[in-house]
């Protein structure tokens, strides 16, 4: 074995770790740009956006979303998220992403099949969240 290799089970044993600390963390994502050479089309506004749930168009620019991540948060996966917050809105709900196609975390980036979106981990805490239930 080549000196500071993993042993491949090694590194899925910690990817799989990895997954399941992230699980759960509440995360702020914002889309800033269709991928190069995206799947489908960029929504021009959220009025094309609405009601286009089965990947007709992806999110406009500019659309950001806050939750939870429930899986995938990781290169090769779709992120999936327990949605609270859509656009500075209170919003229940679900949020996937096509999939992860590079994740910068210097940058605080990921691009997606069609989307470059910037994150931002918020923690983990749910009790405003279930304010925002019992309101609406």
């Amino acid at each position: 074995m080549v000196a500071g290799s993993i042993k491949p089970d090694i590194f899925f044993k910690e990817k799989i770790q990895f997954r399941n600390n992230i699980k759960n963390m509440r995360i702020k994502i914002t889309k800033l740009a269709p991928s190069y050479n995206p799947a489908v089309m960029t929504a021009g506004n959220i009025e094309e956006y609405k009601g286009h749930a089965g990947g007709e168009f992806s999110p406009p620019v500019n659309y950001w979303v806050e939750g939870d991540i429930i899986c995938g948060f990781a290169e090769g996966d779709c992120l999936m998220l327990e949605r609270y917050v859509k656009n500075g809105v209170p919003s229940l709900g679900w949020f996937t992403t096509s999939r992860i196609k590079e994740i910068h975390w210097d940058l605080g980036k990921f691009e997606t099949c069609n989307s470059i979106y910037r994150f931002e981990f918020l923690g983990s805490d749910k009790d405003f969240v279930r304010s925002i239930g019992a309101n609406g």
